[in-house]
């Protein structure tokens, strides 16, 4: 609760703010007892100073401004290269599809099976809609399917949708879970640039990162798949920037901007050319490298700890370290083992197994659980299995709110389906049909955890964040 006195002064052009708190536990009673017995001309108040960008509360007060911006809404909306000022040129929010129960799913046939009962209940709806509307009679949607506010416009506009048999793609919905998605029939409520980022039978790589307003950590993560809106996080979005981008014809262009790649040839290049031809050749910086180096600068502990309220409220800018190829390596090496995670050597990990009687002798398989015992370095799958020996710094990798381990327990669970009607008709998940491809997945990114804590303890010590 707040009491305001707003008090207007012609002659003043700016205002000024003065504030004054109560202690947040105090009853009403402490209250009111509080303002019955201090005249307002007796308190102390505080003076609250926006900064420039209007921000009252958690104000930063660091070099922010002096960092490159990654990217911005100017630049993807220049018409004209000399209008570019951020180092991409284009990036997009992830899909959104307002429908994940009918569009996602483990394989192109159990989402089909969803999208074909989709579309036929859909079309039947428009069919029915327009005859009503000739007989002049009322129509009621029926709550069978998912509705949003495409699919109602495309019912009011009396349009059927048809079937596409190559719609579908491998889809990267949350950290290292990849699940396959129909993107046809315009059932995706917002594709974004997510298709056109990465069109079929053409290779990509995005950075993904959250959006502004985020209320998680910063937590960037590349993929050569399609990303998912909420990609990291429950509640909020997620921006994912593209290696390269495709143009109308045949062909791609890098998505590196200009303006970016002189930003870091003045620095690298001209900056410490030591006039040998030799050392120039050596310092020769490439817009692929730019990219790699991107993707070090924003894993940089010391860079999120510092800059946390900043990435809260703007798009990521990045600082220059001092050695260009030290950091584009580190982000090579990065980039590489988040999105071949699946190729990964697996992590050792002790498997034990002890009987379920009960679950035996009813004749059912054990009862997931997949629950983390972080004290204890273990996982336990179900009521038979628990794999141990997970090394400690496996749980440091975080991704929002949860370690990447803890994302792939999350998305494996057996959950209550939201849509009635796929959970009537369509829910056949059961982890005993993927626990063993499951197990596998938690020893890879074991390694991969591991292997990205080790990185981003070279990176702070090698960050120029501090300085």
């Amino acid at each position: 609760m707040a009491i305001a006195f707003l008090v207007k002064n012609r002659k003043l052009k700016s205002c000024k703010i003065h504030y004054a708190r109560r202690p947040e536990f105090e009853t009403a009673e402490d209250k009111l007892a509080f303002l019955s017995t201090n005249p307002t001309s007796t308190l102390t108040f505080e003076s609250v100073t926006p900064d420039k960008d209007a921000n009252w509360l958690n104000i930063t007060n660091n070099d922010w401004d002096s960092l490159v911006p990654v990217i911005s809404k100017k630049t993807k909306a220049a018409r004209t290269k000399a209008q570019e000022k951020a180092i991409f040129g284009d990036f997009s929010m992830g899909f959104i599809t307002a429908r994940d129960d009918w569009l996602v799913g483990l394989s192109s046939e159990s989402v089909e099976r969803k999208v074909k009962y989709f579309l036929s209940e859909f079309n039947s709806n428009v069919r029915e809609s327009l005859k009503r509307r000739k007989e002049g009679q009322d129509f009621e949607r029926s709550n069978t399917i998912k509705w949003s506010r495409s699919m109602i416009a495309a019912l009011e506009a009396g349009t059927e949708r048809t079937f596409d048999s190559r719609a579908f793609r491998q889809i990267l919905l949350r950290p290292f879970v990849e699940r396959t998605a129909y993107f046809g029939s315009g059932l995706v409520e917002m594709p974004n640039k997510m298709p056109a980022f990465f069109p079929a039978n053409e290779s990509n790589t995005a950075i993904f990162f959250n959006d502004p307003g985020a209320r998680t950590p910063f937590s960037p993560l590349a993929s050569t798949l399609p990303g998912e809106y909420h990609l990291a996080a429950s509640y909020d979005g997620f921006q994912g920037v593209p290696q390269y981008r495709f143009l109308p014809g045949d062909g791609k262009i890098d998505n590196v901007t200009d303006w970016g790649l002189r930003q870091f040839k003045n620095k690298y290049e001209i900056g410490a050319s030591t006039g040998r031809k030799s050392a120039k050749t050596k310092l020769r910086v490439t817009k692929s490298a730019i990219f790699f180096y991107v993707y070090a600068a924003l894993h940089d502990p010391l860079y999120q700890k510092k800059y946390s309220q900043n990435l809260k409220r703007d798009f990521p800018r990045v600082p220059l370290h001092d050695d260009f190829w030290k950091w584009a390596a580190w982000g090579e090496q990065l980039l590489r083992l988040h999105t071949d995670y699946k190729k990964v050597e697996p992590w050792m990990l002790r498997r034990t197994e002890t009987l379920d009687k009960t679950a035996r002798e009813a004749g059912v398989v054990p009862k997931a659980l997949l629950r983390a015992d972080v004290e204890q370095n273990r996982i336990i799958v179900d009521t038979e299995t628990t794999i141990d020996g997970i090394p400690s710094s496996a749980w440091a990798y975080r991704l929002g709110s949860r370690s990447a381990l803890e994302w792939i327990l999350d998305q494996h669970k057996e959950k209550p389906i939201r849509d009635a009607t796929v959970r009537e008709k369509f829910n056949s998940y059961r982890f005993a049909d993927h626990k063993e491809q499951v197990i596998d997945l938690i020893a890879r990114v074991t390694r991969v955890s591991v292997e990205t804590v080790a990185i981003l303890e070279q990176l702070s010590t090698a960050s120029c964040i501090g300085e």
